[in-house]
């Protein structure tokens, strides 16, 4: 049974410290003397009893310029007129996703607050899955090819489901740096959005910079570029939304390349 917790009173400084001890130690463990994570809840999440995981209800602020999404990311959201690389500094240091288990979050993640790439409808999403399945159903069937570069493209665009992102993957150990060095970017890019996944205990993170249209090419190469320009030259893949909310992964059944651009 699902308990809801709300501390509407407290003070919102006060209530990212628990989370922030979340951390993993030097040897990977979590802090506490068991070596079980200890949980405390916090406002607007549910918790199911007996189980580690939470999930948060609604997008609030915890404090200045962090949230909790209904990705179950833990957002730093910026002014672009006035960035505040102090501010950024704390929360990457209260969260970062090296030390941060994924106990506490899907996600960690940096937004200007304009974009809509993190947010589609769930109706498109799920009038895009409709469609697909109908493609999907006629591929390969009596010669036909419906699945095709130009079909899913279309499909994206006819949903409105544009958006996509450079990712880059790194080990725990690599992480930090990583992400710090996509935030700051982002923010004097005053770029729309970038996410990071947290410490699950594989050594593996995923780190994606997001474009609001994948058919603006030269602002997705003009972002690639940036990347380059801050570290990143090893080639990387650009993935559409629409591929990651339909499934199609790496040796996917309809032999769809994952990766819409690579670079």
């Amino acid at each position: 049974m699902l308990q809801a917790f709300s501390y509407e009173n407290a003070d919102p400084l006060g209530l990212i410290e628990p989370l922030s001890r979340m951390h993993l130690n030097r040897n990977g463990s979590h802090n506490d003397a068991s070596n079980e994570p200890s949980f405390t809840p916090l406002p607007y999440m549910t918790f199911a009893a007996n189980e580690s995981i939470c999930s948060f209800s609604v997008a609030q602020p915890v404090a200045p310029g962090v949230i909790f999404t209904h990705d179950k990311s833990i957002c730093y959201e910026f002014r672009p007129q006035n960035p505040d690389f102090d501010a950024l500094s704390n929360f990457m240091c209260n969260f970062s996703p090296g030390k941060t288990t994924s106990l506490v979050c899907d996600w960690i993640s940096i937004d200007n607050g304009t974009t809509h790439a993190r947010s589609p409808s769930p109706l498109s999403v799920a009038a895009m899955k409709a469609s697909f399945e109908e493609l999907a159903s006629a591929h390969r069937r009596d010669g036909n090819i419906t699945l095709t570069v130009a079909s899913l493209d279309e499909l994206a665009r006819r949903h409105g489901i544009t958006a996509g992102k450079w990712m880059m993957f790194c080990t725990t150990g690599e992480v930090d740096m990583v992400w710090e060095k996509v935030a700051r970017f982002c923010m004097e890019e005053m770029k729309g959005y970038a996410r990071v996944s947290p410490n699950k205990g594989d050594d593996q993170h995923v780190v994606s910079v997001y474009v609001e249209d994948f058919e603006k090419y030269s602002e997705v190469m003009r972002v690639r570029e940036a990347l380059k320009e801050i570290g990143f030259n090893r080639p990387i893949g650009f993935k559409m939304d629409a591929y990651t909310l339909l499934g199609i992964y790496r040796k996917n059944p309809w032999g769809i390349n994952c990766n819409r651009y690579y670079e």
